[in-house]
């Protein structure tokens, strides 16, 4: 009778662990997913702040109207400043600065003797022109003849067209990183919706385990009691119920209720950081939509976006915290499932 009471009682325990194991694993995963789409909600939100503060700064829809200084657009060209001259002479430009030119001072020729003066215009250098003109004499012809060159024609409007790219690209990038932070944040929330979900399966799958092992330990006892009296009326040990009862004894050594109760402990903790989490990925979600309509309100973006970096930060804290109390669990329950095999196998 207590031979199958103990049975009845111990039966079914390392199927159950092994579920508990399965929901603390899901915990663990959507830990993990929470901490990496918060922590890239948090990154990439970041580096959005800095993109609209760029573009919102300078200007995204009058920057086609903006016109470069001659000395603005001559440092930014890049191309060849080398000029063929009418006397089929190539002059080097590359050394002489903006100031040289508008000043008409004289430029000596790299790797010459010959030196350049320049006398281009104010017409010349006029920022209200499509193409800067850069005109000189070269100094030790006799003849003082003047060669012309349209340095800055093409180059001109190249270095606008890097202007207003510029702003155009920062804005686009900026509104794609924004959906990217919201997208990632929504992420996060769910996740920690689904580990939430799963810790509180844990833990009311604990709670049946723990009734269910103090049953099992309980039998257990009785029939260790049982072997000691047996033991002490000599009755042998090779009988067949005796022997069965024995090996349940034995196996079925007593479970750890302690480290079922630690495990309730971590999965509680769990479930408290993921509506941490979730809470936090909620709110970020919310400044980070509500940044992108305060974007021209520089002050109030700066404040979402500086909130949205906040809640980021927290929702990764509460993902970190929730994937480690969840590995500590899978630890810890390992323990009992070791025991469990070892039982199931003397009840069969």
């Amino acid at each position: 009778m207590k031979l199958q009471e103990a049975t009845a009682a111990c039966v079914g325990i390392a199927d159950d662990l092994k579920e508990v194991k399965g929901w603390i694993i899901g915990t663990n995963v959507l830990g993990v997913t929470g901490t990496l789409t918060a922590g890239g909600a948090l990154a990439s939100n970041v580096v959005k702040m800095k993109k609209t503060e760029s573009y919102v700064e300078r200007g995204s829809g009058d920057e086609s109207k903006k016109k470069l200084s001659f000395s603005e657009a001559w440092e930014k060209f890049d191309g060849k400043k080398t000029v063929l001259g009418d006397d089929g002479k190539t002059y080097d430009l590359s050394g002489a600065t903006a100031t040289q030119i508008e000043n008409g001072e004289e430029y000596p020729v790299s790797g010459t003797d010959i030196k350049l003066k320049f006398v281009s215009t104010a017409d010349d250098l006029g920022s209200d022109k499509e193409q800067y003109m850069v005109r000189f004499n070269v100094v030790n012809d006799p003849d003082l003849k003047r060669y012309d060159v349209a340095v800055k024609g093409q180059v001109a409007v190249a270095s606008r067209s890097v202007e207003l790219k510029t702003p155009k690209a920062d804005e686009k990038k900026a509104k794609q990183l924004a959906n990217l932070t919201t997208g990632l944040l929504v992420g996060s929330a769910a996740s920690n919706v689904g580990s939430m979900t799963t810790s509180l399966i844990s833990i009311n799958k604990v709670d049946s385990l723990i009734s269910k092992m103090k049953s099992c330990n309980s039998k257990v006892g009785e029939l260790k009691l049982i072997k000691s009296q047996l033991e002490a009326l000599e009755v042998p040990a090779d009988d067949a119920v005796v022997a069965k009862g024995v090996q349940i004894a034995s196996a079925c050594d007593r479970f750890d209720i302690s480290n079922m109760d630690k495990v309730k402990g971590l999965m509680t903790s769990s479930t408290i950081t993921s509506v941490i989490g979730g809470a936090a990925s909620v709110g970020g979600t919310v400044t980070s939509i509500k940044s992108e309509s305060k974007v021209r309100d520089t002050k109030e973006s700066h404040k979402l976006n500086v909130a949205t970096n906040v809640l980021a930060g927290v929702a990764t804290g509460a993902g970190v915290a929730t994937t480690t109390t969840s590995a500590v669990s899978i630890v810890s329950i390992d323990k009992d499932i070791s025991t469990a095999k070892s039982c199931e196998g003397a009840l069969k």
